[in-house]
């Protein structure tokens, strides 16, 4: 048996109907639509502040990884650049 089929869900809401009272139903569903609302808000936020987190992280590798590559190239460089001395005899 599945949680969201058709029969189950109209047995839970005779059930909730049965203990909580037809004035008090609106007002738990209203409680519940906020709370459901707040849970999204509160995942969309968290989201936003993972994905900040991991770009500034790659901001933050980019420089870092270019300073280590840097230097090997300027050593080349200079060494390219150097004439060879001539080789005695």
């Amino acid at each position: 048996m599945k949680l969201f089929e058709p029969q189950v869900l109209i047995i839970i809401l005779v059930i909730a109907l049965l203990i909580f009272g037809p004035k008090q139903l609106p007002a738990l569903g209203k409680m519940f639509g906020k709370t459901a609302k707040e849970f999204r808000e509160g995942v969309a936020d968290m989201t936003e502040d993972v994905k900040a987190t991991q770009e500034s992280v790659e901001n933050v590798a980019k420089p870092a990884e270019s300073a280590v590559s840097a230097p090997a190239e300027a050593a080349d460089a200079s060494t390219a650049a150097e004439p060879e001395a001539p080789a005695k005899v």
